[in-house]
């Protein structure tokens, strides 16, 4: 069993076995699975509880995007995402319900605020992605 010891150093402790390192990750690994068994709601799989977002831009006029709304764990987030392509695949967190995303016309939710959106998506489709299309007027 290897520890870390001041500024960086490693040792052996003194009197360990591999029995007793095959223990202890054993104890760990049971440790985190009960954890697992009494956290909050998992995320999306195959798109059950949640979806990642596909933006489309047709104008292409959009160099970022601020979403906010509901996520998998039922929390509300919200988040800045570049969008330098169309489509742009925003994979960073599983989205539901009514998320608004905020449009700009710089990097980083910076340069110009054109105008909010506002998307329904799906708790549970075939799909892990959900489409959504700025459709400036």
């Amino acid at each position: 069993m290897m520890l870390t010891l001041g500024r960086g150093g490693t040792g052996t402790v003194p009197g360990t076995t591999t029995r007793t390192t095959r223990a202890l990750t054993g104890a760990a690994a049971l440790a985190l699975a009960a954890v697992g068994l009494t956290g909050t709601a998992t995320p999306a799989h195959a798109g059950s509880n949640g979806q990642h977002l596909v933006v489309h831009d047709p104008r292409h006029i959009t160099a970022s995007i601020r979403i906010n709304g509901p996520i998998w764990s039922g929390e509300n987030a919200r988040i800045c995402v570049n969008i330098p392509d169309d489509p742009a695949w925003v994979d960073d967190n599983w989205w539901k319900g009514q998320i608004d995303v905020e449009t700009y016309s710089g990097w980083n939710c910076g340069g110009t605020y054109y105008t909010t959106f506002q998307f329904n998506v799906p708790v549970s489709q075939p799909s892990d992605w959900h489409g959504i299309h700025l459709n400036y007027p």
